[in-house]
């Protein structure tokens, strides 16, 4: 795996727009699409000015008209996104239930095994202990939930065989998540994965930190076991889904980034 491959949603985006942009004409040579999350919101959210740069470029103060074609060829290609245009030519993507529940589906399918070497040597640090603190733990949950019959654990890698896929959405179609710390773990896992795959981590340690303080959260407040797993077992084994999102989030930047290992135990 090289870093494009790492799932995660911004790529996923820039991708579409360059070939929108490419397909139709709208460039005469390659141009940096500019695409940024949405601030003060844990909503999945991205946005761009693509129209308004585009419009400068050719003298065009029409960037509405271009940001609304755009948008328009775009809905028409994209399965993960809801697109709309803000005035004075922004695009807006939002993620869509069923797009985030593919894309959580891939981040805990896949084995986030980087070719490249450490970019950095951990120290022996609080905050690396709290990292490696926060994996194993996770993988704990991960071996309970497999003990309690939710979840069937690949051991060795701690890949959630069944079920197949988590039951992410519910019967509407809507994703099962209600609480604020669950969809706050979510948002933190993609702005993660986004500095993983765009090449902007400056700061790996403070990446992991920021992302074992929003699972804290979410673990304290979150329950899996007891009356949740007699009543709701869909929610139990969704929220296990985020608990392997998570798990296999730090291992990779504990092991590719860290330069350190990633405790099943501690």
């Amino acid at each position: 795996m090289n870093l494009s491959q790492i799932p995660s949603l911004k790529p996923q985006i820039l991708a579409q727009l360059q070939t929108a942009i490419e397909k139709n004409n709208l460039v005469s040579e390659p141009t940096t699409i500019p695409l940024t999350r949405a601030k003060n919101t844990i909503e999945i959210i991205y946005l761009s000015p693509i129209a308004l740069k585009l419009a400068s470029s050719q003298n065009d103060n029409k960037s509405n008209q271009l940001a609304d074609y755009l948008s328009t060829r775009l809905n028409s290609e994209c399965l993960n996104f809801n697109i709309e245009v803000i005035a004075p030519g922004w695009l807006k993507f939002q993620s869509t239930p069923m797009g985030l529940a593919t894309w959580l589906q891939n981040l805990i399918s896949t084995s986030l095994v980087s070719p490249f070497p450490p970019s950095m040597s951990a120290s022996n640090s609080s905050s690396l202990f709290t990292i490696q603190y926060t994996h194993a733990r996770c993988c704990s949950l991960l071996q309970t939930g497999h003990r309690e019959n939710l979840i069937i654990l690949e051991q060795n890698t701690h890949q959630i065989i069944t079920p197949e896929p988590i039951p992410w959405l519910n019967s509407s179609q809507k994703l099962r998540f209600q609480e604020y710390s669950e969809n706050a773990l979510i948002s933190r896992l993609a702005d993660t994965l986004d500095s993983l795959a765009t090449g902007t981590l400056q700061n790996p340690l403070k990446v992991a930190t920021s992302l074992c303080e929003a699972f804290s959260s979410f673990h304290s407040s979150c329950r899996i076991w007891g009356e949740i797993k007699t009543q709701n077992p869909e929610l139990s084994q969704a929220r296990l889904g985020l608990i392997r999102a998570t798990q296999n989030t730090l291992q990779f930047i504990l092991q590719n980034f860290l330069a350190t290992e990633a405790p099943t135990e501690l």
